[in-house]
């Protein structure tokens, strides 16, 4: 799994109706762009060019910041999430944007990093589509078993579990 990642989510037009009471069974395409070690601001950059080569998409699931917590302030990363969220937008004005809250780190890891992580994703958990990536992976929530099998052993990174 990479650290930075931008996933892109169309709808294809084949999908079976919902039988009466059930859910809706659609086939969805996902494209996934990330790229491992990139930061905020080139993320912007790409996102727009990426953006721009395809026709509208359904939703955009933006996972950002992890890379720019040794260097960077809370409010640097969250202005350059909110520009992707403003680029999206933009582009396509109908999509979801998804974002994903910032997985923890190995205590003792850039200590300073642990008050930025939890800043970003105090402002995250209020926008309206999150995923609370960093209260799925915590190490003190999982069993040995899935914290090894979701952990690299750096301790920074997920595996691809």
């Amino acid at each position: 799994a990479t650290s930075t990642n931008l996933e892109f989510l169309t709808h294809a037009p084949d999908y079976a109706p919902a039988p009466r009471g059930g859910a809706c069974k659609r086939r969805v395409d996902v494209a996934e762009a990330g790229v491992s070690g990139e930061r905020v601001e080139s993320m912007i950059r790409r996102l727009r060019g990426l953006l721009a080569s395809r026709r509208c998409v359904d939703a955009v699931v933006i996972l950002a910041g992890t890379n720019d917590l040794a260097q960077a302030p809370p409010r640097y990363i969250l202005e350059h999430l909110a520009q992707m969220n403003a680029t999206v937008a933009r582009a396509c004005p109908n999509a979801t944007v998804v974002s994903v809250t910032l997985p923890e780190l190995l205590r003792g890891r850039m200590p300073r990093a642990a008050a930025t992580i939890a800043a970003v994703n105090d402002v995250l958990r209020t926008r309206p589509h999150v995923v609370d990536l960093y209260n799925m992976t915590c190490r003190e929530c999982l069993g040995r078993a899935e914290r090894d099998a979701l952990w690299d052993r750096d301790g920074i990174h997920l595996t691809e579990a």
